[in-house]
């Protein structure tokens, strides 16, 4: 316990400790944690718990079961719950999902993230499953694993292995694999060499589902077409006359 006694290590907390500056802070049950200033911030473990850090800000808090290496670096009411080596950069009401190990909100407001994800700001953005990504922007909302969505506002991933670049874009359920934007343009230059091209991979077979408006390159090697399906069943060669 340091000199202010409004600052308390309970304990339990062998090798912690709160340093001079902050007031109301505390420290229960966590071995080797730290809060180093700020007001009203507090850590809060049980039986092997251990290596939280709380760097300033106020009311941030680090609890629960199963929280080692936890890092919280300042804000507001920002707080990590039963979690393994979370980062919490620092804004306002950011949070994790109970067992976010290894997850990252680097600021924001209202985020809420859960475990090997990573929220980079923007506000009230939320990843519900594992190895996603928001980069920031507001209301994005990320279901499935293994999907992205760079900014923008109120988009939503439904299927896994999905990225979003754009707004107000919700991708189907069930669909997988894919990239959604509101418009896209390529842009060539002189100076860079095989800018401004856009190219579709062949495939040997038609593929087996396709969606309304799905274009596609097929056929033989040497021999490929392009392809246009208009309503998702029917197939017609694109001819260029």
């Amino acid at each position: 316990l340091n000199e202010n006694a409004e600052r308390y290590v309970f304990e339990g907390s062998n090798n912690s400790v709160i340093n001079a500056g902050g007031e109301w802070n505390s420290i229960t049950c966590s071995k080797r944690s730290a809060i180093n200033g700020g007001s009203r911030n507090t850590i809060q473990g049980s039986d092997n718990e251990y290596g939280m850090t709380i760097g300033g800000g106020c009311y941030n808090f680090i609890g629960g079961n199963y929280n080692k290496f936890g890092t919280i670096g300042g804000g507001e009411y920002n707080n990590i719950t039963n979690s393994c080596l979370t980062t919490i950069g620092g804004g306002y009401n950011n949070r994790t999902l109970s067992y976010a190990h290894y997850a990252t909100i680097a600021g924001g407001k209202d985020n809420r993230t859960s475990c090997y994800s990573f929220i980079g700001g923007g506000v009230n953005n939320s990843i519900a499953s594992q190895s996603s990504v928001i980069g920031g922007g507001c209301n994005n909302c990320i279901n499935y694993s293994f999907s992205s969505i760079l900014g923008g506002v109120c988009n939503t991933i439904c299927g896994c292995y999905n990225s979003i670049i754009g707004t107000n874009i919700t991708t189907p359920i069930g669909v997988t694999h894919t990239s959604f934007a509101n418009n896209l343009i390529l842009t060539g230059s002189a100076d860079v060499a095989n800018s401004g091209i856009l190219s579709l991979e062949r495939l040997d077979t038609t593929p087996s589902t396709l969606r309304e408006g799905s274009i596609f390159h097929s056929g033989s090697a040497g021999a490929g077409c392009l392809y246009f399906s208009p309503d998702g069943t029917t197939v017609r060669q694109i001819a260029f006359v």
